[in-house]
Parts: C-alpha cells; structure tokens; sequence
C-alpha cells in the first residue's frame, strides 16, 4: 500500500463511527511498524477519533512513531505553563521526534519556551533514526548509513525558532 492510500484510508477512517473505526485502526497500528508513514497516518486518525487520548501514553512510547505523533499533537501548554511531555520529548533520542516537539514548545511562545530552546540550541546532537528507512545512526553522522538521506537536527531548528521569535518579539 502506498503512503497515499494509506492516508486516504485513515482519513476515511478517521471520520467513520469510532467504534468500527478504532478497533480497526488499533488492530493495524502494530503491523504498520514496518513503515513509519503509514503507521503515523493510523496514529493520526486513532488520536483524533480518541480527542487525543493516547497521546500521554505514546509520549512515554518505545515506538519513535507513536512519540512523533505525540510531539505533534500535544497541546504546548498545560494549565498555563509549558508541556512538560513536550519538553522531554525535545530531547528525544529520534531527532524527528525533537523537531517536532522543538516547534510544539515554539508555539507555547512563553519565557519558559525561551528557555526551553536556548537549552535544546545548545545540546550536542544524539543518536537517530531515519524516518526512511528506519535505521539507527549515531549522532556524528551527517546523512544516514543506509539511505544517505540527511537528518534532521533539532539544535538547528531550536536556533530558527528562538530566531523567529526575537524578530517577531
């Protein structure tokens, strides 16, 4: 299936009676693991038919999927103050996962986002994982070892956003 049904499926799904279409999803989740797009899309549907309801549990995942659909989705801030959940998963060992959470902690625009970036600015890269391919490379690597497509750095793109937010302040 190509990543385009696969979005069309979940779409479709995701606007289906949620008690045929989150059993369904749910049972599929698992076995979409081999592709990280496909499994996004199901993760994508399953929080929105769900009002977000995983997205506490999936932070904390073992999935790097799951978590990217967190830092995705998760609000920036909880009770006025910046997401906790977001600010560790901008420290993510999966820079895909980083980044995302990088701009989610952005969105907050907050001092304590401020903070949170400058600290993520900082920080030496870590290992990764392709979204690609899947494979693990270390976090001296400047392209993966197995497709050569380039990662994500989530340093860069907390630099970007602290950029953005001087120049907006």
């Amino acid at each position: 299936m190509g990543k385009r049904t696969a979005a069309i499926a979940a779409a479709a799904l995701s606007v289906a009676p949620p008690d045929i279409a989150i059993p369904l999803l749910e049972d599929a989740l698992p076995r979409l693991e081999s592709s990280r797009d496909h499994q996004r899309v199901a993760a994508h549907a399953i929080a929105r038919l769900k009002d977000d309801e995983p997205l506490t549990e999936w932070a904390i995942s073992d999935n790097p999927t799951l978590r990217l659909v967190a830092a995705e989705r998760l609000p920036d801030t909880v009770g006025g103050k910046l997401n906790p959940l977001l600010c560790q998963l901008t420290r993510d060992t999966d820079s895909y996962v980083a980044i995302a959470a990088v701009r989610s902690v952005a969105d907050a625009r907050t001092p304590a986002a401020v903070e949170q970036l400058r600290s993520v600015a900082a920080a030496r890269r870590e290992e990764w994982t392709c979204l690609h391919c899947g494979s693990p490379n270390p976090g001296t690597a400047d392209h993966c070892a197995e497709c050569h497509i380039a990662p994500p750095n989530p340093a860069k793109t907390a630099r970007e956003m602290l950029a953005e937010l001087t120049v907006r302040s």
